[in-house]
């Protein structure tokens, strides 16, 4: 899986696919189906925009796809040294569920 920053962000790339937009369905259903959330924000739009914006034991997240990007998961990238470890090890989770079940 292939992270970086971009706009104070630290991203992780689920799928870079732009056409495959059952990424993001697997990426909803795991989260939902495995992780103890509050969700904040979702929009399952479809082929051009979709979002689920959530929260994970006081950590932020942001679960994107873009038809022109892929499947995203970010947080913001000043968080504390073991709370990037977390999202580290939930994008990397998240990024298993999808690209193993194929």
């Amino acid at each position: 899986m292939r992270n970086y920053s971009f706009n104070e962000r630290l991203i992780f790339n689920i799928d870079d696919n732009s056409d495959n937009f059952d990424s993001f369905e697997k990426s909803v259903k795991y989260i939902k189906a495995n992780l103890n959330i509050e969700i904040t924000k979702y929009y399952a739009g479809g082929w051009d925009i979709s979002y689920l914006y959530f929260k994970n034991e006081g950590i932020d997240f942001e679960l994107l796809y873009r038809d022109f990007g892929g499947t995203e998961l970010s947080v913001n990238e000043d968080l504390s040294k073991p709370e990037i470890l977390k999202a580290h090890q939930i994008a990397n989770d998240i990024y298993n569920a999808v690209n193993i079940t194929r």
